[in-house]
């Protein structure tokens, strides 16, 4: 049962971690482009191609990619909100921490509870059998 919770959350850690790179299109339909989101403004995208910031206007990417963009910056001025250190108590992976938690200190792991509700959760597993 552990075993597959880890390997399930480390999957979910590497996809997080994945680059948000997606295939743009102009507004004519004809030419595509592989690149990252940044970050947009009402008339511009900013995005990273070929590992270089560059810009556009929305104007010159199709009515599916301005539909994106606009929910992208919908969902990036609603940012989710912060859970509180109580809640932890409450969640199925928060409660099993309490007390368990660990950070690195003079490059070895020491004991630390933790005072905030973490971001993200790293669990690291080892077996022998």
């Amino acid at each position: 049962m552990i075993t597959k919770f880890t390997f399930a959350t480390l999957a979910a850690l590497i996809m997080a971690s994945v680059t948000q790179a997606r295939t743009w299109t102009s507004s004519n339909n004809v030419t595509t482009f592989e690149a990252e989101y940044v970050s947009s403004t009402e008339r511009s995208l900013v995005f990273i191609h070929r590992g270089k910031k560059e810009t556009i206007r929305i104007s010159r990417l199709c009515a599916a990619d301005q539909t994106w963009i606009a929910k992208e910056r919908q969902r990036d001025a609603n940012p989710p909100k912060k859970i509180s250190y109580q809640s932890l108590r409450k969640q199925k992976v928060g409660k099993k921490l309490i007390n368990q938690t660990f950070r690195v200190k003079n490059k070895q792991f020491v004991t630390e509870n933790i005072r905030k509700v973490p971001q993200y959760y790293l669990l690291y597993f080892a077996a022998s059998w």
